[in-house]
């Protein structure tokens, strides 16, 4: 299944990666989508910052999900490969269950909109599961949706905070 999201916010694309990379963002996501993520690594390509988070849903996987995935809960490991020049950001997602059967992964790119910046996420889900990983993959949308939506208030929130 693709993903495209759309958010635009009242800053510019470096004040939008900052409030993104905050403490205060990333306390505010976990209280509020129930998502705890850790920093596994963070390091540099040359100009390229790669950062490795683990994610844990603290929300328990519908039943049919839990079972084929056999776990009650989501976890995974996310890459992400920034580049600042270009305000790209390219993910990865590899559960820690069925890694060999789930692919998520995709682009996040920042571009200036007059006195604001537009974020548009593209990307693909794909769960390779005989009957039931179309209804995996839709599931996981909604939740990938509704967690990036919630990310968006969170940090327009932020945002308008920084501006007082």
């Amino acid at each position: 299944m693709k993903l495209s999201i759309r958010n635009t916010f009242s800053c510019d694309p470096v004040t939008l990666w900052e409030v993104f990379d905050s403490p205060e963002f990333n306390e505010r996501l976990e209280a509020e989508s129930g998502v705890r993520r850790e920093l596994v690594s963070k390091s540099t390509e040359g100009d390229i910052e790669v950062t490795v988070l683990r994610c844990v849903s603290k929300k328990e996987l519908p039943g049919f999900m839990a079972k084929a995935m056999g776990s009650k809960h989501l976890e995974y490991n996310q890459t992400s490969r920034f580049n600042p020049a270009t305000n790209v950001l390219e993910w990865n997602v590899v559960p820690t269950v069925m890694s060999d059967r789930v692919t998520a992964k995709g682009r996040t790119e920042v571009t200036v909109k007059g006195e604001q910046c537009l974020r548009v996420i593209n990307g693909e889900i794909k769960v390779r599961l005989p009957l039931i990983g179309g209804r995996i993959e839709k599931k996981l949308m909604e939740e990938i949706g509704s967690g990036y939506e919630r990310a968006a208030e969170i940090a327009a929130s932020l945002i308008a905070a920084r501006s007082k």
